[in-house]
C-alpha cells in the first residue's frame, strides 16, 4: 500500500470518527434545549407551588427542597455543558489532524508529479 492509500485511509477513518463526534454533539446540544424547556415551565410551577405554600407550615420544608433541586440542577447543565465543550474540542482535534493528513496527501501528489 502507497503512502497516499494510507493517508486517504486515515483521513476516512477521521472523517467518520469526526461525523461521529459531531452527530453526539448535536444530539446533546438538543437534549440540553429540550431539559432547559422543561426547567422552566418546571420553575414557574415551582413558583405558584411556592407562592400558594408561603403561609403553609411546609413552607421553609418546600423552600429547603426546591434549593436543593436548585443545586442539582446547576450541577447537571454545568457537567452537560463540560460534555459539550469536549466535544467541540474533540472536533477540533480531529479537523486539525485532518488538516495535516490533507497536506501530507498534497505532498505525496506532488511528489507523484514530479516523478512523472
Amino acid at each position: 500500500m502507497s503512502r497516499w492509500d494510507e493517508l486517504h485511509q486515515q483521513e476516512r477513518q477521521l472523517s467518520y470518527q469526526l461525523e461521529e463526534v459531531s452527530h453526539r454533539r448535536f444530539r446533546a446540544e438538543r437534549i440540553l434545549d429540550d431539559i432547559e424547556i422543561y426547567m422552566s415551565n418546571n420553575q414557574s410551577l415551582e413558583m405558584e407551588l411556592y407562592e400558594a405554600a408561603y403561609q403553609s407550615k411546609y413552607a421553609n420544608q418546600l423552600e429547603e427542597t426546591s434549593h436543593q433541586l436548585n443545586v442539582y440542577k446547576n450541577n447537571f447543565f454545568n457537567d452537560f455543558d463540560d460534555c459539550i465543550t469536549t466535544l467541540k474540542a474533540e472536533e477540533r482535534r480531529l479537523e486539525d489532524k485532518m488538516d495535516v493528513i490533507y497536506y501530507e496527501k498534497l505532498k505525496e501528489s506532488c511528489k507523484e508529479e514530479e516523478k512523472k
